[in-house]
């Protein structure tokens, strides 16, 4: 989505690609999933409310960098498989509850995201 048609991406709405994410997750024929495309739209509105630095001055357009499209796409990836989640991978395993899984931002996404540890302007934590 790096291209110039895209290079500015409305703050409503999602900036993450489900194409992008269902190729991430190996099955490009998830593209037009409704739960794909919500763990994108969740991926995108989040990462917007925590790198504002990224909105334009008119608070309208999002224009993410590239390091944090990619942390975008690992998110929109983690929250689709996200175990007892509607259609997810893990939405199987709700028989196995007391496997004690929490899922969280791992280091490397922080980093591309920009966020948490990592947040720019330093590292914090």
């Amino acid at each position: 989505m790096a291209d110039a048609q895209n290079a500015g991406r409305a703050v409503v709405g999602s900036w993450i690609d489900p194409a992008t994410v269902a190729r991430a997750l190996g099955t490009p024929e998830k593209a037009t999933d409704p739960d794909l495309i919500d763990a994108c739209d969740a991926a995108g509105a989040w990462i917007v409310s925590v790198r504002r630095d990224l909105v334009t001055a008119d608070g309208l357009t999002f224009i993410p960098t590239p390091d944090v499209e990619r942390g975008g796409t690992i998110l929109a990836v983690d929250l689709y498989r996200r175990p007892n989640t509607y259609g997810g991978a893990g939405a199987g395993l709700g028989d196995l509850g007391s496997l004690g899984l929490v899922p969280s931002v791992d280091a490397m996404t922080e980093r591309l995201l920009g966020i948490g540890r990592y947040r720019r302007g330093g590292r914090v934590g």
